[in-house]
């Protein structure tokens, strides 16, 4: 499960991310693993970068925050 994967606002859209998640799946995790990750309905960015590395949705989550 990936909670957070930040990357600064001044690397953003260099490949940073993308080379960062291939050193975690090829180096780190084990060959074959699942992956879960959440990204805040309101970052279609984040979306669409977990698209482009072949993720899908699978759930949709709801909160009710107090008032």
């Amino acid at each position: 499960f990936i909670r957070q994967f930040f990357v600064v606002r001044s690397a953003r859209r260099r490949g940073v991310g993308r080379q960062m998640f291939d050193i975690l799946t090829q180096q780190i995790w084990p060959a074959g693993c699942g992956i879960l990750l959440d990204t805040e309905y309101e970052n279609e960015r984040a979306q669409r970068f977990w698209r482009s590395l072949g993720f899908t949705e699978s759930h949709v989550s709801f909160v009710r925050r107090p008032s």
